[in-house]
């Protein structure tokens, strides 16, 4: 992922709690089932809610736990996309893994980005515990941060969700405008149509299709921009 989508000036010392934009773990085991579910199911909310960070290592009262956090440190993040694809079957890799110190003790840091759109638990993350079957997250559910805890999403959640959207898309035209307005006098602009990937496939349909008139061909092309938001297909330029 881009270095540069995460926050980079994080001020590990001062973090005082958990809070919507921060969760701390004890420890992180990667053979345990269930400290899996868990991490995913926080990564997946923090993704929803515009991102936020985790800290392996650190107690609920903000306290070094003292547990070596080299397990998590060594693992290889497509691993972690993995495990959040066989959940959400979306390939979300926007996220680091990196080594910080909080009070003289090396922990692990988790820098997660936002997901544009939320994403959706299409299968369980369920484990064993003292001989019963735990659920960390349903089938069908959609994650977001409430203050310190992760919880399905209400209405308000998605709201939130897509205004950033929008924002995101907002900020991205005016830069684009902005280019254009300050390209030096004989400059040619250029206006590629998108490329749309069809889910599940490798097939890739340029929109608009050849043929269309040019007034038919502006709409569509704008529209097509906004593919991504409404119906989940991933645009590629």
């Amino acid at each position: 992922m881009s270095a540069g989508s995460l926050d980079s000036t994080l001020d590990i010392e001062g973090v005082e709690g958990e809070s919507a934009q921060f969760d701390f773990k004890a420890s992180f085991d990667p053979d345990s089932k269930r400290d899996w579910c868990e991490l995913t199911k926080d990564l997946v909310a923090m993704a929803n809610s515009g991102g936020g960070s985790i800290l392996v290592g650190v107690n609920d009262d903000g306290t070094p736990s003292s547990v070596d956090a080299q397990p998590i440190l060594n693992l290889d993040p497509a691993q972690m996309t993995d495990k959040l694809h066989s959940h959400t079957e979306q390939q979300f890799s926007e996220f680091t893994i990196s080594a910080v110190q909080r009070q003289g003790h090396q922990v692990a840091l988790i820098s997660i980005g936002a997901a544009r759109i939320p994403l959706c638990f299409v299968r369980p993350g369920q484990y064993e515990l003292d001989g019963r079957t735990k659920s960390a997250f349903a089938q069908g559910t959609v994650y977001f941060r409430h203050g310190a805890k992760s919880e399905t999403g209400t209405t308000d959640d998605f709201r939130e969700s897509i205004e950033r959207e929008l924002q995101r898309v907002r900020a991205f035209w005016l830069s684009g405008i902005a280019k254009v307005v300050e390209a030096p006098t004989g400059s040619t602009v250029s206006v590629d149509p998108p490329v749309v990937s069809l889910r599940g496939g490798d097939t890739t349909l340029p929109i608009p299709p050849k043929g269309i008139g040019s007034k038919a061909e502006s709409r569509v092309g704008w529209r097509s921009s906004y593919l991504p938001l409404y119906t989940g297909h991933s645009a590629a330029k």
